[in-house]
């Protein structure tokens, strides 16, 4: 039997930093004003234990993919109701490694696909780890690639603050991601 194999029943809990995660970096700053990454993953988790039975998928890649789908989902519905006439789809999956069906998005063998998965939870749950200013500035500088003066001032502190912040939230990341 494959690690990736889901012998044990699903349930979407396991997968709330990796889902908070990508909440937070897909989903638009107008959005997120007006509808938290921690509400879209709420009502995604209603959703998937909703609509549990509906998944046909036998493996954790699978599952994730369902999941990320409703995420999507959830966050092109808000999308539509702060802007109607705009409602652009919004994608995901391109941001986590994997194409729709959970299957690499690239090249890539089964196995680093896996790999990538894995690393993509584990990274997740140390971010969730980490203290709420420390993970909005990593956040700000990396998904939404904004330059330290930016993040500084979206955070509205000093770009000295702000790079301690970088670099001390980095290597507490660095430090549990080791461990793991």
């Amino acid at each position: 039997m494959q690690k990736d194999d889901v012998t044990r029943p699903r349930t979407p809990e396991r997968y709330l930093d990796y889902l908070q995660n990508l909440a937070r970096s897909a989903a638009p700053p107008r959005i997120r004003a007006t509808n938290s990454p921690s509400d879209l993953v709420q009502e995604t988790m209603r959703i998937a234990c909703e609509k549990a039975d509906q998944f046909r998928g036998t493996k954790d890649t699978q599952y994730r993919s369902w999941l990320r789908h409703i995420l999507s989902q959830q966050i092109a519905l808000a999308c539509r109701r702060l802007i109607p006439l705009a409602g652009r789809p919004v994608s995901i999956h391109a941001q986590s490694g994997e194409a729709v069906g959970g299957t690499p998005a690239d090249d890539s063998t089964p196995s680093k696909a896996l790999v990538r998965s894995e690393r993509a939870l584990r990274l997740a749950a140390a971010l969730g780890r980490l203290p709420a200013e420390q993970r909005q500035a990593l956040e700000l500088r990396y998904f939404e690639n904004l330059r330290v003066t930016d993040v500084a001032a979206r955070m509205n502190r000093s770009e000295g603050s702000v790079s301690g912040l970088i670099g001390r939230g980095s290597r507490a990341l660095q430090r549990e991601l080791k461990g793991s």
